[in-house]
């Protein structure tokens, strides 16, 4: 497979040469539309460069989009530690954390193929959402139902007791 890198370099070229014969035909300055292709094709690799990281650390994100918002203290909240329960699966409650809406997070889950649909006990705002999620899952650790899972077997009460500690704390 051939370099991108220098297939973009011999298009470039491609297109300033073509761009100075052009120039030439139509009895322009060389210099000028030469320098102007290259200064419309910096920008345009600047623009491709900003729109491909964003996607990607997007794409990184796994559903957790950036939603900053104002807490009431005037500290900055960047998400929500949740708890949710299902119908379905009575004394096991789901603690995560999303920059998003908790409620978005349930209809997102209500849809994986788990019977019933899962509702919000409880959601706890933040500005460090993955840090009190992180502390609340080694707390309960030995309540998981599954390894490595946010699945656990306790009242959601608690569960929202021991995130409140976590965001206070």
């Amino acid at each position: 497979m051939e370099d991108p890198s220098l297939i973009h370099i011999v298009g470039y070229v491609a297109v300033i040469v073509v761009n100075i014969l052009l120039a030439e035909k139509y009895n322009r300055s060389k210099v000028w539309v030469g320098l102007l292709s290259i200064a419309a094709h910096l920008l345009v690799t600047l623009y491709l460069a900003v729109a491909i990281t964003a996607s990607a650390k997007q794409g990184q994100s796994q559903g957790r989009e950036e939603d900053a918002t104002r807490g009431s203290a005037g500290s900055s909240v960047r998400g929500s530690v949740y708890v949710l329960t299902n119908p379905a699966l009575s004394d096991v409650v789901k603690i995560g954390y999303t920059t998003r809406s908790a409620e978005k997070r349930a209809r997102e889950l209500s849809g994986t193929g788990v019977p019933g649909s899962w509702q919000v006990a409880h959601e706890v705002p933040t500005a460090r959402p993955k840090k009190v999620e992180k502390a609340v899952h080694k707390k309960l650790s030995h309540q998981k139902v599954q390894d490595g899972g946010e699945f656990f077997t306790v009242s959601p009460q608690k569960a929202a007791r021991l995130i409140k500690r976590r965001v206070d704390g």
